[in-house]
């Protein structure tokens, strides 16, 4: 007896197949992003890597507000390509990142919520670089991000108002404002940072 081609049997099976989700038949994406993937190359334990990881996915758990994905553009462009760590010198807090902190602790002067920008986080975050264990890279890169997007929400705030009125006023156009080139430019290095971050209020539209 002459046994069936396999050739009919392998052209359903195609067919079948055809007809599934395209997740259901390819294997889950673990690509990087270059700019990720070329940290990685260079030291996996880096406290840079953890950092543009936490970048890209976007969310950090330990925020009041652990969605920053409306801020990931401007994370990534305050941090650069190097994604080198901006508030830490040798693994502990520099006078701008303290001086930074203490601006958002006292939020409400500006009519803002503190509590938006972790205000009652931050006593324990420094504590822990006070610490006899060494603070691992994960943790550097954890401290550095959730500052970076507390204070691009902040001087946003500041600038704009806690509100937008661009967001229910859709006449009403506002110039642009460049948190992250803010950021970098004034505070970072600022020898004076509560005067610095005034820049941003003064430059409030009226």
């Amino acid at each position: 007896m002459r046994r069936p081609s396999p050739i009919p049997l392998l052209a359903m099976l195609a067919a079948i197949l055809a007809t599934l989700p395209a997740h259901a038949h390819t294997p889950p994406s673990t690509t990087v992003r270059p700019s990720c993937a070329l940290r990685l190359a260079a030291d996996a334990d880096d406290a840079s890597v953890r950092l543009c990881r936490l970048m890209e996915a976007g969310e950090l758990p330990e925020l009041r507000w652990p969605d920053f994905t409306n801020y990931r553009e401007q994370v990534r462009q305050f941090y650069g390509t190097a994604f080198s760590p901006a508030w830490t010198i040798n693994s502990v807090p520099t006078q701008q990142a303290r001086a930074l902190i203490q601006a958002l602790q006292r939020a409400e002067e500006k009519g803002l919520e503190p509590e938006d920008y972790d205000a009652s986080h931050w006593a324990n975050r420094l504590a822990r670089f006070a610490s006899a264990d060494p603070v691992s890279s994960e943790e550097l890169a954890r401290f550095d991000l959730a500052l970076t997007v507390s204070a691009l929400r902040y001087v946003s705030h500041v600038h704009h108002g806690r509100l937008n009125p661009a967001d229910f006023e859709s006449g009403l156009k506002q110039a642009p404002f460049d948190a992250a080139g803010f950021l970098k430019r004034e505070v970072v290095g600022a020898a004076d940072v509560p005067a610095a971050l005034a820049l941003a209020e003064q430059a409030s539209p009226e």
